[in-house]
């Protein structure tokens, strides 16, 4: 039998004895490991991210539908006649008139 060198290592209260062999697996698991914990942390920020990106499309969205709004009707009262509302009269009657210039 060949003489092989053991490492004892503390798994709970007992001592279990590991080859240089497991251990370096077990080292290289650890290693692969920690960088998937790190991945899965840069992927849980990158989702935050996203869905941030996200919420602001909609606000974006939702402004430009009330630009376009607000576009077609200058663009409506720059092309036709324009009328004002005058709110009262001598006799509180709503009337119009026509702005010529």
């Amino acid at each position: 039998m060949k003489n092989q060198i053991y490492l004892l290592f503390r798994s709970g209260s007992r001592l279990r004895a590991v080859s240089p062999r497991e251990h370096r697996t077990v080292e290289q698991q650890a290693g692969k490991l920690e960088e998937q914990e790190g991945t899965i942390e840069r992927l849980k920020a990158l989702i935050a991210t996203q869905e941030k990106v996200a919420v602001q499309q909609k606000q974006i969205d939702r402004l430009t539908t009330e630009l376009r709004k607000v576009n077609d009707r200058v663009e409506l009262i720059n092309s036709s006649p324009r009328l004002w509302r005058k709110n009262t009269n001598k006799n509180n009657e709503r009337t119009i008139h026509e702005h010529t210039d």
